[in-house]
């Protein structure tokens, strides 16, 4: 793969910069996509994500961003209630807080007395809509 053809959106976005100048060509010509560590300034200082150029409050924001943007994982992560499908853990933990928020322990604890249940050989109860 070619460096224009690796980094060439980013590229773009730099306003007239080739693709030899962006910081991204080096690592997406080698196929790895790197968390860039923080600026000078520390963790506590606003922080430019080198690839799509967005900025962000913080280190820890940015190492947010990085993993849910740009980071590429074959693993997936499944809530364990609705079983939908997250390419992040952090997707999938902003899911559950938003959507099955108050109910975990009680879920939970129904999911488990279900699989108890269904191992016994006991009817399970009715789905809750």
């Amino acid at each position: 793969m070619s460096c224009a053809a690796a980094c060439e959106p980013a590229c773009r976005r730099r306003r007239g910069r080739g693709p030899a100048s962006s910081p991204v060509c080096t690592l997406a010509v080698a196929g790895a996509v790197r968390m860039p560590p923080p600026t000078s300034g520390g963790i506590n200082e606003p922080q430019e994500c080198p690839y799509c150029r967005r900025t962000f409050s913080c280190y820890y924001s940015l190492k947010r961003h990085f993993q849910d943007k740009h980071e590429q994982s074959d693993t997936l992560y499944v809530c364990e209630f609705c079983h939908r499908r997250y390419r992040t853990k952090n997707s999938l933990t902003t899911h559950k807080s938003l959507q099955h928020r108050g109910s975990s322990g009680m879920l939970k604890r129904l999911l488990k007395t279900t699989a108890i249940k269904s191992v016994l050989g006991t009817p399970p109860p009715p789905r809750l809509q």
